[in-house]
């Protein structure tokens, strides 16, 4: 609805990307420095599966999602998310809600998979867990 984040400043990154969505969630760091630090560091430990690596990653601050992930709970998705696309409906007389209702309910499985997978890697980069 013509509010997706299209660029960052030079202190965060992009965490994921698609065509749709250019920017689907951004990790954000004190200094552009950090944010090489991370991602030299991220980069040098997937790439010789060392788990353990001894350096010290630099954590984010802060970690932001364009999406909502709280959607994705039964709750979220029939007390919020149905509320939402009925608004939008009623206010811009939008006629591919019903289109989006029928998609969301046939991917809420994996909507809620991919929520849930998303919030335990960022628990895991802050160190939660």
């Amino acid at each position: 609805h013509g509010d997706m984040v299209s660029s960052l400043p030079s202190f965060a990154i992009s965490l994921g990307s698609n065509d749709a969505v250019p920017i689907q969630a951004a990790a954000y760091f004190s200094s552009s420095q950090d944010v090489t630090s991370f991602q030299t560091t991220i980069s040098s430990s997937s790439s010789d599966g060392d788990d353990n690596d001894e350096r010290k990653l630099v954590l984010p601050h802060a970690i932001t999602f364009q999406a909502h992930p709280e959607f994705a709970t039964k709750n979220g998705y029939y007390d919020t998310y149905l509320g939402i696309v009925q608004k939008v409906k009623e206010e811009k007389g939008d006629t591919t809600s019903e289109q989006v209702v029928v998609d969301a309910e046939n991917r809420l499985d994996c909507i809620v998979e991919d929520s849930l997978n998303v919030t335990v890697a960022v628990g895991r980069i802050l160190g939660w867990f």
